[in-house]
């Protein structure tokens, strides 16, 4: 569960207008504006994303992140053990 301020982060970043809105408004708002943002033909660095928009697309949202490699890492950027 995402906390407020960090939910208030991830819309800053994505450029979406969060005054007034309530944590659930926001949580909708960021799977929007990240679909937007980043479902792009070409794959999008994770770090050129802040934590708190890496661990709310992975652990709130269908997104996944790969290393070069091609292996699966969480949001933390730590290989995930299958």
């Amino acid at each position: 569960m995402a906390s407020r301020p960090e939910l208030i982060q991830c819309c800053d970043e994505l450029d979406i207008d969060h005054k007034g809105k309530s944590i659930n408004e926001m949580k909708e708002l960021i799977r929007e504006g990240a679909d937007k943002k980043l479902n792009k033909k070409y794959n999008v660095s994770g770090s050129k994303l802040s934590l708190a928009l890496r661990k709310f697309l992975s652990t709130e949202y269908d997104y996944k992140f790969f290393n070069r490699d091609k292996e699966e890492v969480d949001y933390k950027g730590n290989k995930i053990c299958k």
